[in-house]
């Protein structure tokens, strides 16, 4: 290659579609198998008391212990009203913990499309499919924490 970047493969658009829709089918089933079994931690339950708080009030804790006035909490105020929505239909673990699967199964989709842009096509499947089986993105996917917020 004398201009020093990787050849583009060419693979069919179609093709590719397909292969990638098996890819975030994938991510997701990794990413919900068993997802209320994981036991919650300290911080967890403080995010779920915030999300279970009346929105006004959600709203307060954040303005007196804001993120940087907090050891424990973080999170987007918004996704506090996202979780509370969710709470809202059903009381569990599981309900707290969906937003942040999609955005973990978004993240594998993003990730691909950076590299179909960078690279080409089967570079972009490739990418996306490492992320997709990725133990340590699984994992922040699974929390009740925004951590794969942080990934797209």
């Amino acid at each position: 290659m004398p201009d020093g970047h990787a050849p583009k493969t060419k693979t069919s658009a179609p093709a590719n579609v397909i292969v990638v829709v098996a890819i975030l089918a994938l991510a997701f089933a990794l990413r919900v198998y068993h997802l209320d079994k994981p036991s919650l931690w300290e911080d967890d339950y403080q995010c779920l008391d915030r999300a279970l708080a009346a929105p006004g009030d959600m709203f307060l804790m954040q303005k007196f212990q804001g993120p940087s006035n907090t050891s424990f909490e973080f999170s987007p105020p918004l996704m506090y009203v996202l979780e509370h929505v969710l709470l809202g239909v059903a009381k569990t673990d599981f309900a707290a913990k969906i937003p942040h699967v999609v955005f973990g199964v978004l993240a594998v989709l993003m990730l691909y499309l950076l590299g179909v842009r960078l690279f080409g096509g089967d570079r972009g499947v490739h990418i996306a499919l490492l992320l997709a089986i990725s133990l340590y993105h699984i994992d922040v996917s699974r929390s009740i924490k925004p951590y794969s917020l942080f990934f797209l």
